[in-house]
């Protein structure tokens, strides 16, 4: 019997070695933003039963849950995990049973991005999110992280499966959008009104970027527009709160913080801050 050995390569078998990413910039395909006008905008009394917002303005204060980068691809315990807790907050401490009964009670969860691994695959979207938040009863908004928008390869379409299910058309009878992703889940689709957009509430902004696949982020001429316009159209008795994927300050030591996108923020900060002197001198005059 004769065995045939190959030389092993320097450093590491090939088998070995991941396949190439696409990790460049990637435009959001035109197919998906037809029919979408600017300023894209969404109330959250358009994801609140008219009661439940009504509680919070009641109240006079609002809670609300934050997470990210949450696609169990590897191990889904610890998402179950952090899912469980959620539900939990709901009902422990000074939250009333009714879950939005208490000024502190969480209305809604925002997703900050990552919402599958690696590639925002449509098939991954049941076991990576339909199935952990099964029983999580609050609705889930969400702006892209880097990998729902990085290709799988040449011939994928970037953000094929947020766009299915967090900007899902309304159906014309008003009900709610199921996609065959969330199978038996019972959660509907997201209406939301673009990849980037801003969430108005009784107490805050919300004005959530897509700062794409690149490491750090990247927004193009036209993002960065709609940044400075939304930020000046904000209603300034409210707070403001910038949603962005990659993080500006990080303790991470794989990806760290951003200077990209601290650059943005800062750069929105100050032609805002502009156009207020500019404003209050014309008030003055």
């Amino acid at each position: 019997m004769t065995t045939f050995n190959r030389p092993r390569q320097p450093g590491a078998s090939l088998a070995r070695h991941p396949a190439p990413r696409i990790t460049r910039f990637e435009p959001i395909p035109t197919a998906y933003a037809r029919g979408r006008k600017a300023p894209f905008r969404m109330d959250l009394s358009d994801v609140l039963t008219a009661d439940e917002y009504r509680e919070i303005t009641d109240a006079g204060s609002m809670s609300f849950h934050c997470i990210g980068d949450t696609g169990g691809v590897k191990n889904p315990e610890p998402q179950k995990l952090v899912e469980q807790g959620l539900e939990q907050s709901l009902h422990t401490g000074n939250i009333a049973p009714s879950l939005r009964g208490a000024s502190m009670a969480s209305a809604f969860c925002y997703h900050l991005g990552d919402v599958i691994y690696y590639n925002g695959e449509v098939s991954e979207y049941f076991a990576q999110f339909y199935d952990p938040y099964e029983h999580y009863p609050l609705p889930i908004v969400a702006i892209p992280g880097n990998h729902d928008g990085e290709p799988l390869n040449a011939e994928a379409t970037s953000l094929e499966g947020f766009y299915r299910n967090f900007l899902a058309l309304k159906a014309a009878d008003g009900k709610s959008t199921f996609t065959p992703e969330s199978r038996d889940s019972g959660r509907p689709a997201m209406t939301l009104p673009f990849f980037y957009w801003t969430l108005t509430t009784p107490f805050a902004t919300f004005i959530g970027l897509y700062s794409n696949v690149p490491e750090h982020g990247r927004l193009d001429n036209q993002q960065r527009a709609w940044l400075h316009s939304e930020m000046a159209a904000a209603d300034a008795t409210k707070a403001l709160i910038v949603a962005v994927h990659h993080p500006i300050y990080s303790f991470d030591d794989h990806h760290s913080d951003s200077p990209t996108m601290a650059k943005e923020l800062q750069d929105a900060i100050n032609v805002f801050a502009a156009g207020a002197e500019h404003g209050a001198e014309c008030a003055r005059a």
